[in-house]
C-alpha cells in the first residue's frame, strides 16, 4: 500500500504540491490529482482516495453531483491525467 510521503513524491514530479488538513493535490493539466491520508496525516501512513476532476467542476450535494473519478492508485490517476490534452 502507498505512504503518502511516496504520494506527495510523485505529486511532486508532476508539479507543486499543495495540503490542507489531509487532502493533498496538485493542478497538472487542467485537472486536479488528489489524494487523502488514510487515518492520522503521517508520512508513513497510507495513502487512499486518489482522485482526478476537472479544475473548476464543483460538487453539488443538493443534486448528489460529485465530479470527477476515483482510481485504483496514484499512478493510474497521473497516467490518466497525462493522456488527456488539456
Amino acid at each position: 500500500m502507498a505512504t503518502i510521503a511516496y504520494g506527495i513524491k510523485k505529486l511532486g514530479e508532476i508539479g507543486t504540491v499543495q495540503h490542507e488538513g489531509g487532502r493533498y493535490w496538485v493542478d497538472y493539466k487542467g485537472y486536479r490529482i488528489s489524494f487523502l491520508a488514510n487515518g492520522e496525516d503521517k508520512p508513513d501512513n497510507s495513502l487512499t482516495c486518489e482522485h482526478t476532476v476537472r479544475i473548476g467542476q464543483e460538487a453539488d450535494p443538493q443534486s448528489d453531483y460529485y465530479p470527477g473519478s476515483y482510481w485504483d492508485s496514484l499512478t493510474q490517476a497521473i497516467r490518466i491525467v497525462q493522456q488527456k490534452d488539456a
